[in-house]
């Protein structure tokens, strides 16, 4: 079954896709680090099996950090991504010709997620809008 493509793609630079690559080589060495270390636990003798587990223990934590920086990088380049993707309004009448412009896109885009019955990508494109209109409105 195919993916739903969104509607509104939002540009990725090339640098953010390495950056992101980047980024999960080291959380999968020190999972398969994880993995290892605490596979070593079932041969080891007790002390060594439990400087073993702490070493386990450690790593493991050290890529859930490193794993909720790369998300968090991502949501910053996508969120500086999608602000600049909104242009400035030229007046009060040019804001409101801009929020309608983007009401109606956006209503296309959730009505067409409905026809397919993507209840879940309808919701996410009306949160988007939420956010967007608002960056519309407050800048």
């Amino acid at each position: 079954m195919p993916l739903p493509t969104p509607v509104f793609a939002i540009p990725v630079a090339a640098t953010q896709a390495r950056r992101a690559r980047r980024a999960s080589r080291p959380v999968f060495v020190l999972l398969v680090i994880a993995a290892v270390l605490g596979a070593d636990t079932a041969v080891l003798g007790f002390p060594a099996a439990m400087v073993a587990l702490g070493l386990g223990c450690a790593a493991l934590l050290a890529a859930g950090v490193l794993s909720l920086r790369a998300q968090w990088l991502a949501m910053v380049a996508e969120d500086a991504a999608r602000a600049a993707a909104v242009p400035a309004p030229r007046s009060p009448a040019g804001q409101t010709e801009e929020l309608r412009d983007l009401r109606d896109r956006y209503v296309a885009a959730v009505n067409s997620a409905l026809d397919e019955g993507d209840l879940l990508r309808a919701r996410e494109l009306a949160d988007a809008y939420t956010d967007d209109s608002l960056r519309v409105i407050t800048r």
